[in-house]
């Protein structure tokens, strides 16, 4: 019901909303009805009395008036009461409650105006819910429980809408006149929807969701339950393409290349897959399938719709510029001490408090994201913010970042990475060897750390053929552990390319051999290499074979 109340005279509006109430309760019908009643009974009496029907009609709206007056449930029904007291042991008047209410509407106000709607709206439909689950005529046998389910909450309008529930229960809570309700809401969200919740107010939990809800602390109560759902895993990904019946018989390869691609994330599986099927020539990488048609954009372009939905077009490209950082603290430093290598700095600032860009790595959805955008960036010829522009300036700011940390060598993975990513190998290579010492899991995992960057590497290229142009700056004098830390620091980095297709059964067997060599001159690192050599092994008989071309030995 949509009102136009006096603005100036609260006593007019008062009336003109008991008016509007007591049509919409019918009650202007009941004084129609008992005026007809009234000439009925005067009509059988024996002596008829000359009553002016304007005199009828006046008492008996005056009689209306009184009972609504006096019984103001009849205007708006047994829920009246609480815009008086609203759970809190108020005794405001409800009709007065209401015409703000309508003023704040009519106000076309931000804010707080607009936050005091919401508030009151959502405390009365909490307080709705509360009243059928206590006095339905079922509700003995219901539990006190509600569930609401909402997709997609990243949008504004899902994320007003929890806010404000969180935010009238808290409110309630802080004054002491919580009232349990009985709902719960399961929103999905891509990462954006708690990205400015404060992680006190967040609790984990994890699959199966029975039990780790039964071992929370009953003494700790978030307003704000997590759960991430499970990505599918190289199985999983193998039946979706088995049962696509796809002219090939390299199911488990695709399925291991589709998985290495997007991690398993649902959403992105779905699209590439549907990618594939609709592909009737042979290709040779997936980046082949990302520039292909899917309902008239690019299945890249449909990629990045699935991840980026909500962002402004305008923060779109600072957002490919971002990506190459490897952390959100090191994507922001970047938009506001290289203000010049953005066209909206203060927009993607924004931007990058909320993006999912950034979460735990076991996070594959935000790594797919960001390779999809660092694939954008690689593709750059031309302006400021190009490929080897960021990436300098990230290494080096990457040690100033770190520089009151006592771990150094996180410093230096950041710093090795970009490096990397900027096709220096030669640096990163002699670095690894000097730190080649220590504990092998330590080493290992800097290594690992630092080939799995993304870089700008020709997919159609055969990999002995690149990993002999990587390690060309090797020379007669270099020691046979540098030149073996080299080439496997090559072969790891181009293993790692999620575009390369061919050759990756001869690619792991080589780095196989690489780590072979090197417990030549690290025995006592023996068990852990042997650990990595049996890794790779198994990845070779994973691809049997090329996809599509003759497998290098």
């Amino acid at each position: 019901m949509r009102l136009d109340l006096s603005r100036d005279d609260p006593g007019l509006a008062r009336k003109q909303a008991t008016d509007a109430l007591k049509a919409h309760r019918r009650l202007d019908q009941m004084l129609d009805i008992l005026e007809e009643a009234a000439g009925t009974v005067t009509g059988l009496t024996p002596i008829q009395p000359q009553i002016p029907s304007s005199m009828v009609r006046g008492t008996l709206s005056l009689l209306v008036d009184g009972m609504t007056r006096w019984l103001p449930r009849l205007t708006l029904g047994r829920f009246q009461d609480w815009y008086g007291h609203r759970d809190r042991g108020l005794q405001d008047d409800p009709i007065s409650t209401l015409v703000g209410l309508n003023r704040w509407a009519h106000s076309h106000a931000t804010g707080g105006a607009q936050q005091r709607i919401d508030n009151l709206m959502s405390a009365a439909f909490l307080a709705d819910l509360r009243h059928e689950f206590a006095s339905s005529r079922r509700s003995v046998g219901w539990s006190l429980n509600c569930v609401a389910l909402l997709d997609n909450a990243d949008s504004d309008l899902a994320r007003d809408l929890l806010e404000t529930l969180v935010r009238v229960r808290g409110d309630d809570l802080d004054h002491g006149y919580a009232v349990p309700d009985p709902l719960t809401v399961v929103a999905t969200s891509r990462g954006r929807l708690l990205a400015k919740v404060n992680r006190a107010d967040q609790v984990a939990l994890s699959i199966p969701l029975v039990d780790s809800y039964k071992a929370l602390n009953r003494r700790v109560q978030p307003w704000w339950l997590r759960c991430r759902l499970d990505d599918l895993t190289v199985d999983e990904v193998n039946l979706m393409v088995t049962d696509l019946s796809l002219d090939r018989d390299d199911d488990h390869q695709l399925a291991a290349l589709i998985h290495q691609f997007t991690g398993g994330h649902p959403g992105a599986t779905r699209i590439m897959l549907e990618a594939i099927t609709a592909i009737t020539t042979r290709w040779r990488s997936l980046a082949e399938v990302l520039d292909g048609d899917s309902g008239g954009v690019a299945v890249e372009e449909r990629l990045l719709q699935l991840f980026l939905d909500g962002v402004p077009d305008e923060a779109r490209e600072d957002l490919i510029t971002c990506s190459a950082a490897r952390t959100r603290h090191q994507a922001i430093e970047l938009a506001v001490r290289r203000r010049d290598l953005f066209t909206a700095p203060d927009l993607v600032i924004g931007e990058l408090r909320e993006s999912p860009m950034w979460l735990p790595r076991d996070e594959w959805g935000p790594t797919v994201l960001r390779r999809l955008l660092l694939r954008r960036l690689a593709g750059r010829r031309d302006g400021a913010a190009t490929w080897s522009v960021v990436h300098r300036w990230l290494r080096e700011a990457s040690p100033l970042e770190h520089r009151d940390e006592r771990d150094t060598r996180t410093a230096l993975t950041a710093e090795l990475a970009y490096a990397l990513a900027d096709g220096d190998i030669e640096f990163v290579t002699r670095k690894l060897d000097q730190h080649a010492v220590g504990r092998a899991t330590t080493w290992l995992a800097m290594v690992e750390a630092v080939t799995s960057v993304p870089g700008r590497l020709d997919p159609y290229v055969e990999h002995t053929v690149q990993a002999r142009g990587l390690t060309s700056w090797l020379g007669p004098g270099d020691e046979r552990q540098l030149a073996c830390i080299a080439g496997l620091v090559a072969r790891l980095w181009i293993a790692a390319d999620p575009f390369r297709d061919t050759g990756r059964r001869g690619l792991h067997r080589q780095i196989a051999r690489d780590y072979d060599e090197l417990a030549l001159y690290h025995p006592e690192w023996d068990d852990e290499l042997y650990t990595q050599k049996n890794r790779h092994q198994q990845l070779a008989r994973v691809w049997s074979a090329g996809l599509h071309q003759k497998e290098t030995p």
